[in-house]
């Protein structure tokens, strides 16, 4: 019984196991890891308030024009649902406006406060998957 080929058999097959996880360190390295699930609709929503507020939208719709609010939430992603609630300082609702029915359970909700001269609102955008 010859032990060279018990020796190339074991040379080879740990070469090919360091081959793969060089491969796999140099993949998981490279690859930009990217948004799943509710990190990524909770990324959108906070963009958009984010967005909203220095453009002046929420402070258009707290003052009653809710026109740029209604076509802010219509220009987002076709696969995503919003709903933008807003309130006073007592937590009074002010405008609320869903761009579809929720039926979803997950819903991810961000929120965002602001003043409106000395008066302190929020903002509340729940997103969620159609």
């Amino acid at each position: 019984m010859s032990r060279r080929g018990f020796v190339l058999t074991l040379d080879v097959i740990l070469a090919v196991f360091v081959t793969l996880f060089f491969a796999a360190a140099i993949l998981r390295m490279s690859g930009t890891q990217e948004f799943v699930g509710s990190d990524y609709i909770y990324a959108v929503a906070v963009d958009v308030l984010t967005y909203a507020e220095k453009d002046g939208v929420l402070w258009l719709s707290v003052n009653g024009d809710y026109a740029p609010a209604y076509n802010l939430l219509w220009r987002q992603p076709r696969n995503l649902c919003f709903n933008l609630s807003l309130y006073n300082d007592s937590y009074g609702l002010l405008y609320s406006n869903a761009t579809c029915n929720m039926t979803a359970a997950n819903v991810v909700v961000a929120k965002r406060s602001f003043l409106n001269d000395t008066q302190f609102f929020l903002a509340e955008l729940g997103v969620w998957y159609r």
